[in-house]
């Protein structure tokens, strides 16, 4: 037999009555709560309190849910993104009286270590309870039921109202309490127990690039071969914007229950600023995935021990010297590299702005910027392919290319030098290229370029100096020109004899007439009558031959002017090239004081002419005499001043 429920409404309620929260709703399978109403309205606890103190318990409850619905209401809102999350959960079928007569069947609970158990003992119980009697005909019908004591059974549902109003407010352990319940027998049973807080986890730092760290190890080529002159990575390189550490957030720990329902809480997780670890360099993000710290430039990565930072720097800077053991051979991607140790023979360093303190032996190519050696270059290579290239003290057996940069050495030594401007204040057997040339000593050196300045030349042991000078070659411009000459010459004929057929075919007056009416016709002026049109529509097809002609000699005469201003416009550019090629084409010599040849050499591709010549190659080329030039001097003493002068041109239009 079902028992009567408690629920009521605020008009018909009676004591002891229970009129639902608005997040509860008595449907017909039962009790229910909507959570949305109740992460609104909260006070599930209170209301609990307010059913069991008035004397009802709930009937057939879900314990699991209770005790959710009490302390982790978030679980049951926050579930997982696929799964549909639930609106309405199932509480009970009913709130029902707690009747006293039952309430004293449960004796009393200990609770033992400060709320960490809670210890029952159960037994088997009787309660009174009315018994049938016949009726012998004479006992009044309205007299009361013969009452005896019977034996029964706990009740779960009772045993939860009865632990709350105990203090026992959390943790019963259902499954053993329905067991002890169904055996009906006397044991001590730890009916409840805390549950234990859930640990945190600290604040970390996880690394987003594997670009952090030094590697060491040999490179592999592309031909999946080990490169043992290459490390992987030596010295940690990054780009701009580029993920570095990330930061996981702490996680706090979850409340643990005493059985009194008392919170228990976890430790607090160590946590950190993200921004006291982000150095120069850098700048920290939030992201979807949380902080991350982010590379404001490219550069290089220092992890600084010392400031327990992490920043991007555009410079490295080196104290190792490159060699096999060191570093191997390096190909850089930052904007500055500071070596102060020495380059070893046979070692490649590749990057940008690169500065050496000590010796170079080996070979430092640059794709920009400049390329500074404080000490010596020595059997070495330095190339710049966008910028300068500058040696402080001695280049000697080395070779020196920047041919669209500046070179500049203070004293030279058998070597090779090759930029678009060369500065050497003391040269002693050099081969030596550059559009301009400037040297203060040059001793049995072979120069070429286009403007030469040299302070004192003479001959070093069997080599005397020898400089030529590129000059253009002006029969590359003078052909193309003549033959643009000749073409506007024909060009404007044929423009004449165009324009010439169009007045003809315009002296016909009628025709002119037609032509004016007709522009009239099309611009609205001019409007014909229905009767009008056929009239019109035969005088157009009468000179529709010759407006068909005109057409055709305006077209023509169009595409002749076009090709005349296509002429012009390629002549006046030649002209320029022509005058720009020979200007500041000159050689000075301030003292000869040893055997010294000058000589002109026609160039019209200027030190362009020596590119992909291999030294020995370039060597033969500037000491030998140039066949197609002239020489213009020949001696041990004196001076000499040479300017180019610019030769006529072809005759202009």
């Amino acid at each position: 037999m079902e028992p009567t429920s408690s629920i009521s409404n605020l008009a018909d309620l009676k004591e002891g009555e229970i009129v639902l929260p608005v997040f509860m709703s008595q449907q017909s399978g039962g009790l229910f709560v909507s959570l949305p109403k109740l992460a609104t309205e909260l006070g599930f606890e209170r209301f609990v309190e307010r059913v069991f103190a008035g004397g009802s318990r709930f009937f057939k409850l879900d314990y699991d849910i209770f005790l959710k619905l009490l302390y982790d209401l978030d679980s049951l809102i926050a579930s997982p993104s696929s799964a549909p999350k639930p609106t309405e959960l199932r509480l009970a079928a009913d709130i029902v009286p707690f009747q006293p007569e039952r309430r004293v069947l449960y004796k009393g609970v200990k609770i033992v270590g400060g709320g960490e158990r809670a210890e029952f003992i159960f037994a088997p119980v009787a309660m009174e309870m009315p018994v049938a009697v016949a009726n012998d005909g004479e006992t009044p019908l309205d007299c009361a039921p013969k009452m005896e004591m019977q034996s029964t059974r706990l009740d779960f549902d009772e045993f939860v109202a009865d632990m709350w109003q105990k203090g026992i407010k959390y943790g019963i352990d259902a499954k053993a309490v329905r067991q002890a319940m169904e055996r009906g027998e006397t044991v001590r049973l730890d009916v409840a127990r805390q549950l234990e807080p859930t640990l945190g986890t600290d604040a970390t730092i996880k690394e987003e690039t594997p670009a952090l760290h030094r590697n060491d190890t040999p490179k592999i080529r592309e031909d999946g071969k080990a490169d043992l002159s290459h490390f992987k990575n030596r010295f940690p390189q990054i780009g701009n914007n580029v993920r570095l550490l990330k930061k996981i957030p702490r996680v706090l720990g979850k409340l643990g229950r005493k059985v009194t329902g008392a919170p228990i809480e976890p430790p607090i997780p160590k946590d950190f600023d993200l921004n006291e670890l982000a150095g120069p360099g850098t700048r920290v993000e939030y992201h979807e995935d949380g902080e991350v710290i982010v590379s404001t430039l490219e550069g290089f990565i220092n992890l600084d021990k010392s400031s327990n930072q992490v920043a991007v720097t555009e410079k490295i800077e080196s104290r190792e010297g490159v060699s096999l053991r060191t570093t191997g051979d390096l190909c850089l991607d930052v904007d500055e590299f500071v070596e102060h140790g020495e380059v070893q023979e046979g070692r490649v360093v590749e990057g940008k702005h690169m500065s050496f303190r000590s010796a170079v032996f080996g070979t430092v190519i640059s794709e920009g910027g400049h390329i500074q050696i404080d000490n010596n270059l020595s059997g070495g290579l330095a190339k710049n392919m966008a910028g300068s290239i500058t040696v402080s003290r001695l280049a000697t057996r080395a070779a020196l290319e920047a041919w669209n940069g500046e070179v500049s050495i203070k004293l030279a030594e058998g070597s090779t030098i090759i930029g678009k401007k060369v500065k050497i204040e003391r040269a002693v057997n050099c081969e030596i290229i550059g559009e301009e040339v400037d040297l203060g000593i040059s001793e049995g050196c072979a120069i070429a370029g286009k403007f030469i300045k040299i302070g004192t030349a003479r001959a070093h042991k069997d080599n005397q100096t020898t400089v030529t000078i590129l000059v253009p070659e002006f029969s590359h411009f003078d052909q193309p020109i003549a033959s643009l000459l000749q073409s506007l010459a024909e060009g404007r004929a044929a423009l004449d004899a165009k324009s010439e057929a169009i007045r003809q075919i315009q002296a016909d007056v009628e025709f002119t007439k037609y032509l004016s009416l007709a522009g009239k016709i099309r611009q609205g002026a001019i409007k014909l009558a229905p009767e009008q049109e056929n009239n019109w529509l035969k005088i157009a097809d009468k000179f529709a031959p010759a407006l068909k002609q005109l057409s055709k000699v305006n077209e023509e005469k169009r595409l002749k002017l076009e090709k005349i201003q296509a002429d012009e416009q390629d002549l006046a550019r030649l002209s320029q090239q022509r005058m720009a090629a020979g200007v500041g084409t000159s050689c000075a010599i301030a003292e000869i004081l040893g055997e010294t040849v000058v000589q002109t050499q026609p160039a019209s591709a200027g030190i362009l002419a020596f590119h992909g010549l291999s030294r020995n190659q370039i060597k033969t080329s500037l000491r030998n005499y140039a066949a197609s030039g002239e020489q213009l001097f020949s001696g041990e003493r004196g001076q000499f001043q040479w300017e180019i002068k610019l030769p006529e041109a072809a005759a202009s239009s």
